[in-house]
């Protein structure tokens, strides 16, 4: 018997379901049932599309949120690609040149600070997990967290109170990662804020590195618009892409 991770758990809802309207909790068991779901782990997991947005539940009816596209879980995410990210996160370090930089949320950017051989004085961030993993680092010696809304799903700090600050602050070098780039390069995350909090730090930044792998580059799958690839300074890839997206990007971008 083939068992499913919540992932492919909330696709098989997602594609049995989504459609559907005034569902109850029969609906997914009785979907569960088909794909060998036992019932206390369809439970759970209803409890948590609600908890995450995804299901709305009112009297018993439920119906999922509409265009809202299932984001996997952190620890999934960290089980992902993982030697591409620790390689972008060797090459990364390598490029730090001032001892205060800002490290936006991501497991590629949190792979990134337990990479960091050289001295930080300060750095910011406004990703949680990042904040915990670099106080813990003996090569970063202070650590400024940007506040706002708490998205759980990647830890980050956004919304209008982290735009606000970001107005009062200047950074050196910025490391970012994002969900994916498109054909046309143009950069995306999967939440509006994080895309918006995004464009605005670079917007604010000397030079804006983005760590990324290369299974997220020409990736047909949009989320919400940070801007185009010629915002970018440097581009940190495991590997580089191949050459029809290679020659798209703009002479002035560094890749390594």
């Amino acid at each position: 018997m083939k068992s499913h991770n919540k992932s492919e758990r909330v696709n098989i809802y997602l594609s049995n379901l989504n459609d559907q309207i005034n569902l109850n909790m029969k609906s997914f068991i009785k979907i569960g049932h088909d794909y060998n779901i036992p019932e206390i782990t369809v439970r759970r997991d209803v409890k948590f599309l609600e908890k995450m947005g995804y299901l709305k539940i009112d009297m018993g009816l439920m119906n999922f949120v509409k265009n809202k596209d299932y984001e996997i879980t952190r620890n999934e995410k960290l089980q992902t690609n993982k030697e591409k990210k620790q390689i972008i996160a060797i090459k990364a370090n390598e490029l730090i040149s001032s001892s205060e930089i800002f490290v936006g949320p991501g497991t590629t950017c949190e792979t990134f600070i337990r990479a960091i051989t050289k001295n930080i004085n300060v750095l910011y961030t406004n990703g949680m997990e990042i904040a915990r993993i670099a106080n813990n680092s003996p090569n970063i010696h202070h650590v400024v967290i940007i506040g706002g809304r708490l998205r759980p799903q990647s830890t980050a700090m956004c919304g209008p109170i982290a735009n606000r600050a970001l107005e009062t602050l200047k950074f050196a070098q910025s490391f970012i990662t994002v969900t994916n780039v498109d054909q046309n390069l143009y950069l995306y995350n999967n939440h509006e804020d994080e895309a918006e909090f995004i464009n605005n730090l670079i917007n604010v930044t000397k030079e804006t590195i983005c760590l990324i792998d290369s299974s997220k580059i020409n990736n047909l799958v949009k989320g919400n618009l940070i801007c185009n690839i010629e915002k970018i300074n440097t581009l940190v890839v495991d590997k580089l892409p191949d050459e029809e997206i290679l020659s798209k990007i703009p002479p002035t971008i560094k890749n390594v």
